[in-house]
């Protein structure tokens, strides 16, 4: 089975610093109620910047779909 994953806008925000409350602002800021997913490549493993963009995506903005 061939499976097609089509996106008609990518919009993409460089993040010039590694707080991650900046991350979490340009989700905010950038959420609207058309977004349905948000991919966050991230410089480091660090849990408790991973665990507030899943719980931002999660549980205050849920129409965000989120990815393990």
């Amino acid at each position: 089975k061939k499976l097609s994953l089509f996106i008609p806008v990518l919009y993409s925000v460089v993040i010039p610093s590694d707080r991650t409350e900046d991350y979490l602002k340009n989700i905010r800021d950038h959420h609207t109620p058309q977004l349905q997913m948000v991919v966050a490549i991230l410089p480091t493993n660090r849990k408790d910047r991973y665990d507030a963009i899943k719980k931002l995506c999660c549980l205050e903005k849920p129409g965000i779909k989120y990815n393990q």
